[in-house]
């Protein structure tokens, strides 16, 4: 069940954060076959290539397993809001 939540959360963050596959793999070293491939099989990657996918998506691998965020993301979420809601005010 993590596998599928863990890709299911990459493939949120993606669409979020406007990053394709291809930039994610290049991102992260891995090949688009590897990526889809462990996607379609619903297979984790190592932990060494999930720390690289969490860091391209500014995330945590915490987040990708359990779709949870630590205290420490929950706080930096909620000052980037703060920080971007300030900047909009400003324009």
């Amino acid at each position: 069940m993590a596998d599928m939540l863990f890709w299911t959360n990459v493939n949120n963050l993606n669409k979020l954060q406007k990053i394709t596959q291809e930039a994610l793999c290049k991102e992260v070293c891995i090949s688009l076959n590897t990526l889809r491939g462990w996607v379609s099989k619903n297979v984790l990657p190592r932990a060494d290539e999930a720390v690289k996918i969490a860091k391209a998506l500014n995330t945590t691998v915490e987040y990708l397993v359990t779709g949870e965020q630590t205290d420490k993301a929950k706080e930096l979420a909620e000052l980037k809001a703060k920080i971007m809601d300030f900047a909009k005010s400003l324009q």
